[in-house]
């Protein structure tokens, strides 16, 4: 005879097998695209370089500002570095075909941009320029002020976590990251950097690219200078200059 306790037992343990792996398939997420994935991981370097942008310009007025912007700082990058990390591989692997060798360095124009743009917008956000130096740090605390207690996601938009995540696990490298600019492919660039001797050649070669060409101040320090030519979005020319001979580099 069966033993129905026994069988029923099993009965349960069965439902429980099968119910936790239904469950599991459930919560597997799967990206849409690599282009979907790729547009994620720029928008998290994007609010990266913002950041690091912001604490950077609020360091540099010193005292008890950039004691609160080490403090916010630290805490960001506990609570995100490894999405950005991750974020950072994942787009640099992207844009492997596309890049660059400068200063022994590979550039993409596509990174360059995207940091260029983040930069902007954090030092737009503050406009430390245009104000007295204890409005510089009023300001800068407040901001800081607003970041420590938002405690926001390094994405805002709920739909991109999942990402976030899966390029978390996707990614594979050390289990301590060191902190570095980002997006790595940016070389660092500084923004609204003054045209070097170069420039204007440069911008008249430029123009016969396309209608819409606009050309970028990647790095002025004689007699080394770099630009990125782009039409519209779109980048067309990676441009060096040594001591006025410049080099023309279509991107791929």
């Amino acid at each position: 005879m069966i033993d129905t306790q026994r069988f029923s037992r099993f009965q349960c343990l069965a439902l429980l097998a099968v119910g936790l792996l239904l469950n599991g398939c459930a919560t597997e997420f799967a990206p849409s695209s690599q282009d979907t994935l790729e547009s994620v991981a720029r928008d998290a370097l994007g609010e990266a370089a913002y950041m690091q942008t912001l604490v950077r310009a609020c360091r540099s007025l010193g005292g008890d500002t950039a004691d609160e912007a080490e403090i916010v700082y630290g805490d960001w990058l506990d609570a995100h570095w490894a999405h950005v990390v991750a974020a950072d591989d994942f787009y640099s692997q992207r844009l492997a075909s596309r890049t660059h060798t400068y200063s022994d360095r590979p550039l993409a124009l596509d990174a360059v941009d995207l940091s260029l743009s983040a930069q902007a917008r954090a030092l737009d956000r503050l406009d430390l320029p245009r104000r007295s130096l204890s409005n510089q740090h009023n300001t800068c605390r407040r901001q800081l002020d607003q970041l420590s207690r938002a405690q926001t996601p390094l994405l805002e938009a709920e739909w991109q976590h999942p990402y976030l995540d899966y390029l978390l696990a996707w990614h594979q490298g050390p289990e301590h990251h060191p902190v570095r600019e980002v997006p790595s492919l940016a070389i660092g660039v500084r923004p609204r950097q003054e045209p070097g001797r170069s420039y204007y050649a440069v911008e008249e070669q430029a123009r016969q690219t396309c209608d819409n060409a606009r050309l970028t101040v990647i790095d002025n320090d004689w007699p080394q200078e770099a630009y990125g030519v782009f039409c519209g979005e779109q980048p067309r020319q990676f441009v060096s200059c040594d001591w006025g001979h410049c080099e023309y580099e279509e991107v791929q």
